[in-house]
């Protein structure tokens, strides 16, 4: 048996079966892409260097309230290296949820600003692309010599001072500043303190000072290495800091002036004066005869102690040669305020001694003043030796301050003029006693003078007196 519809019953069902199709149709239209939206995105670093690796993070959010199933999701663009393949068959994303997805890249050499875009795909249908601005700068944190000294000595601990400043538009990280020469830690060639400086964390536009300590030993190129990541990208600048030794234009320098011989029994004496013509003070000065010759008793060497600049103070140091025929040395010693020792000798010729007698010493202060330089005295050939003779002495008066010391007066002082002191006293004396002998001799006869007038005084009173007394006895003679 059949079963046959109603004629007038197959409209109706036809019109709800298109209904029905068509509803669904466009309810999945609806739940499709339109509902996915790019919520975040993270650079890792956030300004790439060239040819830096990077990350991008990136988070896909479901805004609608069904699951929407992801054919692929994809990273391109020109100029980078993407490292990472699309992502496909990827589980669904529900209604309100997210997904977070990694793309690993490579920037180009180029600096410049950079547009990947990413591509998100449906299975049922439609694409959402969403580009990326990926910036590759190729600037470099700047490192530099902030402070350093005008010359470098030997052997003198000297302080130099580097700044780091991040130019950059992003934070560096890590970063650190190690000393090198010749490729190799600067510790291994000479002390120097710290042997190597963590700065860590910089942000855009800040910048870091610090100070290095060292005493250099060698000449070299001394390189101040910064060491900085962006994101796991390792870089470096660095900064170049020749060490050559020279002359320091300022330390302390000794000059000689006044120098004197004199003989006794064999012992030789030398005095002078010793100046400091530089322009820092000297400390511990000391002078001491060199090789060639025996310190003796009293003067072995001979302490002056602090000299400052353009201060001088006198000396004396007695000696005997080793052999008839040599050349004296005068050794003289003195440190920096950094306790640096420093060596000066004056090799020199002496002429014949003035006159053999004891040696004197007075303890008047040293005059202050660079004094005035006079010849007098041959200099034996030296390089870079400085020796000044002639009168000393400036315009200052007795000073008091660190320079003070004993002068002595010179044991050669010419005989005649001992005598013509000695006869000037004789003829002062004798003619004191002339004037005094003479103004008592004076004296007395105005005594006398003075004697006879009042003894005639007296006597021409006494007659007065007598005769007064003569009238008086008549006149009563008289009346009677």
């Amino acid at each position: 048996m059949r079963f046959h519809l109603p004629h007038n019953s197959i409209l109706p069902i036809l019109f709800l079966l298109f209904i029905f199709f068509c509803g669904t149709g466009t309810a999945e239209s609806v739940s499709d892409i339109s509902y996915l939206s790019i919520s975040s995105v993270s650079l890792t670093p956030e300004v790439y260097q060239p040819g830096d690796r990077g990350t991008v993070e990136l988070t896909i959010q479901n805004r609608g309230n069904i699951s929407v199933q992801l054919e692929s999701v994809t990273m391109a663009g020109s100029g980078l290296k993407v490292q990472t393949p699309p992502y496909t068959l990827v589980s669904p994303i529900g209604g309100g949820d997210t997904r977070t997805y990694f793309f690993d890249l490579i920037a180009p050499m180029e600096p410049g600003v950079y547009y990947p875009y990413i591509s998100v795909n449906s299975i049922r249908s439609g694409f959402l692309k969403y580009p990326i601005p990926i910036r590759v700068d190729a600037t470099k944190p700047l490192i530099t010599l902030s402070k350093i000294p005008s010359s470098f000595i030997y052997g003198r601990q000297t302080t130099v001072q580097i700044q780091v400043a991040n130019s950059r538009p992003d934070t560096i990280r890590n970063a650190q500043i190690v000393p090198l020469i010749h490729g190799k830690p600067a510790t291994e060639a000479m002390e120097i303190i710290p042997n190597q400086y963590f700065i860590g964390t910089l942000p855009s536009r800040e910048t870091k000072t610090v100070d290095f300590t060292f005493t250099p030993k060698i000449e070299a190129d001394l390189i101040f290495v910064l060491h900085y990541q962006t994101a796991d990208n390792k870089h470096q600048s660095e900064v170049t800091l020749p060490l050559r030794f020279s002359a320091d234009k300022k330390q302390a320098d000794m000059a000689l002036s006044s120098i004197s011989f004199s003989t006794i029994n064999g012992v030789q004496q030398i005095t002078g004066d010793i100046t400091n013509v530089g322009l820092e003070t000297a400390y511990s000065v000391t002078a001491t005869i060199g090789e060639g010759a025996n310190s003796v008793f009293p003067y072995k060497d001979y302490v002056l102690g602090t000299l400052n600049p353009d201060d001088f103070a006198s000396f004396q140091l007695t000696f005997e040669p080793i052999e008839t025929s040599y050349t004296p040395t005068l050794i003289i010693t003195f440190k920096d305020k950094d306790g640096n020792q420093y060596i000066q000798s004056f090799p020199f010729e002496q002429g014949e001694p003035a006159h053999e007698g004891t040696f004197i010493t007075s303890f008047s202060g040293s005059s202050g003043g660079g004094g005035m330089r006079t010849s007098g005295m041959h200099v034996s050939r030296g390089g870079g030796v400085r020796m000044t003779v002639g009168g000393g002495g400036g315009g200052r008066g007795p000073m008091q301050g660190p320079g003070s010391i004993a002068t002595e007066a010179p044991s050669d002082s010419p005989p005649f003029l001992l005598i013509a002191i000695a006869i000037l006293a004789i003829i002062g004396g004798a003619y004191y006693i002339h004037r005094k002998k003479k103004r008592n001799r004076k004296m007395s006869r105005k005594g006398w003078k003075d004697l006879k007038l009042m003894k005639e005084i007296e006597s021409y009173d006494e007659d007065e007196n007598t005769q007064d007394s003569d009238q008086s006895t008549a006149s009563t003679s008289d009346e009677k």
